[in-house]
């Protein structure tokens, strides 16, 4: 009697993944950002810094971030930043915990595989999916705790159905309130997957693509309110504390150029962020998930995260922080792991020769590519932080003792404030106008440096200092400042260029007393941009010192120095030659001779 042929084998699932998976969820990204977080300076954490720290307030945004940061900072380890940075590493590895819980649960539901455990894992490394390194995305103010509270916000989702389940919706409205507080946008789109799941809920024979069409479009239409509040609000609230310059929307001429750029950076977005093998997988887990019935539901959350992540930069017109990058990288978390689960299932099943040995081989290959990319990426690029220092070493490095800055930029006034909780230069008083409305700061200069007092006064009055108010405080300490529309013209008669800044002095000057300071501005700008420096500048750190090499040319020009002016004009034209403004002050000072007029060009 002849044996029945033997089917083909199933791999069952094994238990006893789940403890080891469940743990390296935890402990690898864990380990990988303390690594890889970044322990030297970059401007953009500078606010995240600065706020975190209490030196200003925390705002609208990022309370909880700060507060994390409030309390890490009491660790004896390291600078400043990486301690404000360990809050991202911290969230980025509950992100991936909480992700690894729900991918898990998500490909038990449509077939219980044995590496299940390993394909959740897979799919939880967040930060190998996105554009950006890893300790870029754990980063101060990257948006890793809001992406926190948008996965734990479909988590909710999962659990128990808010429609359904009156007990969910006090956590519900709790968990949306706290991610309000870090992050405007991430809360939009955790009301997006709370309203999705609404609208997917009940009978699903009932028009299902019409409900996945309509919680598809309520993500997207969320992520296309946020420039119009911003253009509403008059100033950029939402930024994740990324840029905290006033927003401005693009000019008419140009509107079209930056749509194109942006559709253009949008149709590169899956091979840019995850490579091309990676976007194959994701493209079919989700067709293969939308086209099940039973995982419609499921995948939604997903999906409003991928359509908010990467529609968001084509919306708003430019770069709106790295949250869109990692919440897109989150939901394309969810699609490759159900394409790679398809394709080991089918080549487990199937009866090809070495199939199953293929099937453990292939999968170990996905993992350690993922964990290959992580260890490749660089904590950050080396440039940005060399030109970090380069610029804090000729701006504040060569100030007189005891100088005071009366600072018009707030993205210099927080590098300053950020340099300062670094170590460098404490005996400056660095005065933002910007943060004089914000909280006890006004107060918190006046007990460190009782000198200022004239001018803060005359700020509280009449909202911009005279030449009274400065000429008692230059008597007192050295006195550098930036120009301002709103100044009288007499206060241009005590300017003088001296390194990276403008120094008033007590008394008006003329044009000889002024060619000491010239000297010193130009040998700043040529030891920052000579050719063998060892510094490559960033493109922050370029826009920058042209806007201050351009405040010397305008103080120049105002004050009759044409050469001198030109000569500064064109190392600001040279850094960034695209700015419309030094066009017209060229035109200004070729065909005038004498003082020029220059207070419409400040505004």
């Amino acid at each position: 009697m002849t044996a029945p042929e033997s089917a083909p084998a199933v791999y069952r699932p094994a238990s006893w993944l789940d403890g080891p998976c469940a743990w390296l969820a935890w402990v690898l990204p864990l380990s990988l950002g303390v690594w890889s977080v970044s322990d030297g300076p970059r401007w953009q954490d500078d606010l995240a810094i600065v706020r975190g720290l209490g030196l200003v307030p925390a705002g609208s945004e990022g309370v909880v971030s700060s507060v994390l940061s409030q309390l890490l900072s009491l660790l004896p380890v390291g600078s400043r930043a990486l301690r404000a940075g360990l809050v991202g590493v911290v969230a980025l590895a509950a992100c991936s915990a909480v992700s690894f819980s729900l991918l898990r649960g998500l490909l038990d539901q449509r077939r219980a595989f044995g590496l299940n455990p390993l394909l959740a894992l897979l799919g939880s490394q967040l930060w190998a999916l996105s554009v950006e390194s890893l300790g870029d995305a754990a980063a101060p103010g990257s948006g890793a705790v809001a992406l926190l509270g948008l996965l734990l916000g479909v988590r909710l989702v999962r659990s128990s159905s808010a429609a359904a389940d009156a007990r969910v919706l006090p956590l519900a409205g709790g968990l949306l309130g706290i991610t309000f507080g870090e992050s405007h946008m991430a809360a939009l789109w955790l009301l997006a997957v709370l309203l999705g799941d609404w609208l997917l809920g009940g009978d699903d024979t009932e028009l299902p693509w019409l409900r996945f069409a309509a919680c598809f479009t309520l993500g997207a239409g969320m992520c296309a309110l946020v420039p119009w509040l911003r253009s509403a609000s008059g100033h950029a609230w939402i930024d994740l504390g990324l840029r905290a310059l006033p927003a401005e929307p693009p000019p008419e001429s140009t509107a079209w150029l930056g749509w194109a750029a942006s559709a253009r950076q949008l149709s590169a977005v899956p091979l840019a962020r995850i490579g091309a093998l990676a976007a194959l997988f994701a493209l079919a887990g989700a067709l293969i998930g939308f086209a099940d019935r039973s995982l419609r539901r499921s995948l939604a959350p997903w999906a409003i995260l991928v359509g908010s992540g990467v529609l968001g930069p084509l919306l708003m017109h430019g770069d709106p922080g790295r949250l869109c990058a990692l919440a897109a990288s989150a939901g394309l978390a969810a699609f490759v792991p159900l394409g790679l689960q398809m394709a080991l299932a089918w080549l487990w099943s199937c009866r090809l020769p070495f199939a199953q040995p293929a099937t453990v081989l292939g999968l170990s290959f996905a993992v350690t590519l993922v964990l290959q990319r992580v260890e490749s990426a660089p904590s950050a690029p080396p440039r940005v932080e060399l030109a970090t220092e380069a610029w804090t070493e000729e701006a504040l490095g060569r100030l007189p003792e005891r100088s005071v800055l009366v600072v018009q930029s707030t993205a210099l006034a927080l590098r300053a404030l950020s340099a300062q909780l670094q170590g460098a230069r404490p005996d400056v008083s660095v005065l933002p106008l910007p943060l004089l409305h914000r909280g006890s700061v006004s107060s918190r200069l006046l007990r460190r440096a009782p000198a200022l007092a004239p001018v803060l006064r005359q700020l509280a009055v009449n909202g911009v200092p005279d030449e009274y108010s400065f000429g008692r405080l230059a008597d007192a300490r050295p006195l550098f400042v930036q120009l301002d529309a709103r100044w009288d013209a007499r206060l241009f008669d005590h300017l003088c260029p001296d390194a990276l800044w403008l120094q008033f002095a007590a008394r008006p000057l003329g044009k000889n007393d002024r060619q000491a300071g010239v000297a010193r501005a130009r040998e700043a700008l040529e030891r920052l941009l000579e050719e063998d420096a060892p510094v490559w500048l960033d493109e922050r750190t370029r826009g920058l010192l042209a806007q201050q090499a351009g405040q010397q040319a305008l103080a120049l020009a105002a004050l009759g120095e044409i050469e001198s002016a030109q000569r500064a004009l064109r190392a600001s034209s040279e850094l960034r030659p695209e700015d419309p403004l030094w066009q017209a002050l060229g035109e200004r000072l070729e065909r005038g001779s004498g003082r020029v007029a220059i207070n419409d060009l400040l505004k």
